[in-house]
């Protein structure tokens, strides 16, 4: 069998950017950005704010950012891929760090903002995160978190129909495989730990693309916190 099949970090390395990334086209290149616009959706600015975003990859996000931040820090656990950001010594607010989004190597109430974008369902111990990105946000600030439904139906034949068929073209096999071994845990779950950590918080749920609060019949859900601590 080839060496890599369902290869989680081969296809991350040779297959991510062009299939569900930056680099994507046609439909998926529209669908990969609309969640990222979804968070963003009224942060029109953010003047003065030290903004973290945990799991940030090749930098894909920050382009969806108002650029009036004060500091921006990429952090996410593999550097290898954080080195790849096209956005890498182009501006001197931008940060790069090598982190583990559950022990993060920054102060108590450190930023205004934290972003996470389709991080959480990777981790084995998403509540340790949650509550250490709720350690290093400051009072009154914002936790903005996107969620795949996983394993939702939609999801399920959405990816059937699109990036599985794209990536077997592409030469990547075992994509079945690969989504077991990346994909850790279901959204249900992490909406209730989120509820659970946050339960002092005032947190909003977006699901998309249909309204309803369904993560069975949705593609992926945005998830904005705003602290009371």
């Amino acid at each position: 069998m080839n060496a890599n099949h369902g290869n989680v970090k081969y296809f991350y390395a040779k297959h991510y950017s062009e299939l569900i990334g930056h680099r994507s086209s046609g439909l998926l290149s529209l669908l990969w950005r609309y969640p990222h616009k979804l968070l963003e959706a009224g942060h029109r600015s953010n003047v003065d704010f030290a903004i973290l975003e945990i799991g940030a990859g090749e930098g894909e996000h920050v382009g969806f950012v108002s650029q009036d931040f004060d500091k921006y820090v990429m952090s996410d656990i593999d550097h290898e891929r954080l080195s790849k950001s096209e956005n890498a010594n182009k501006d001197r607010r931008i940060e790069f760090k090598a982190a583990d989004a559950t022990n993060l190597p920054f102060s108590e109430n450190e930023f205004d903002r934290t972003i996470a974008t389709c991080l959480l369902i990777h981790l084995l111990e998403p509540e340790l995160a949650l509550n250490e990105w709720r350690r290093v946000t400051k009072p009154g600030g914002i936790i903005d978190i996107y969620l795949p439904c996983e394993p939702g139906i939609m999801l399920r034949l959405f990816r059937k129909l699109t990036t599985k068929r794209k990536a077997e073209k592409s030469g990547f096999t075992g994509y079945d495989l690969f989504m077991a071994r990346d994909h850790l845990t279901s959204t249900h779950r992490l909406v209730e730990l989120i509820s659970f950590v946050f339960h002092e918080d005032q947190i909003n749920f977006k699901y998309r693309p249909f309204v309803f609060r369904s993560w069975y019949f949705n593609l992926f859900v945005t998830v904005r916190i705003r602290l009371n601590k």
